[in-house]
């Protein structure tokens, strides 16, 4: 009887320590800080919840990370993750902070759109489809945030900065003309 506990006490200390290695955790903020990406010194910077998990902002000196929690039977894994580490835009009054488009394993989608501004003009920001454009409230210093049931992509929503007149400041996306789409120059540009 002794051998067979010790057999069941081995088994089960292995599959702990596999779920614990691979990044499963109890809650969603746990799985998002066992992210293998996620640097030690990083802050949490928003939580956005899109139904089927919990997507968290990081703040890294450097960048900002954006890692998806989904949940797994009654555990909680972080496979999901997106950076803005090389884009020149540390400088640039209005900034894409937080992005992500993804499905999970039941097919369930969302995507996720974190706005920083830091421009006093801007006072709303536009996003979405052609044919249901979210437009939402932003100040100076304010995070906003976008969140749609579907994975879409930049050219499907084309985000805008608007003024108090709706006079269109900034979009966000490549550089106008270009014919190399390079991820660090997907960004926000002033429109003249």
């Amino acid at each position: 009887m002794k051998v067979k506990a010790r057999y069941i006490f081995i088994a089960f200390s292995v599959l702990v320590l596999y779920l614990y290695f691979n990044g499963y955790r109890f809650t969603p903020r746990q799985a998002a800080k066992a992210h293998s990406f996620l640097e030690r010194d990083a802050q949490l910077v928003s939580e956005v919840d899109v139904g089927w998990g919990y997507a968290y902002i990081y703040k890294v000196p450097d960048y900002y990370l954006t890692v998806m929690a989904t949940k797994r039977g009654f555990l909680w894994r972080a496979p999901f993750s997106s950076h803005t580490k090389g884009i020149n835009d540390k400088n640039d009054k209005i900034r894409m902070i937080g992005w992500m488009s993804c499905t999970n394993s039941e097919k369930e989608k969302a995507t996720i759109l974190v706005i920083e501004n830091k421009d006093e003009n801007v006072v709303f920001i536009e996003a979405g489809k052609e044919t249901q454009r979210n437009k939402k409230n932003v100040e100076n210093g304010e995070l906003v945030t976008f969140v749609w049931d579907e994975a879409l992509f930049v050219h499907d929503i084309k985000p805008i900065a608007l003024s108090k007149d709706n006079r269109e400041l900034y979009r966000y996306g490549y550089p106008l003309g270009t014919r190399t789409f390079r991820d660090k120059d997907l960004k926000w540009y002033s429109i003249k």
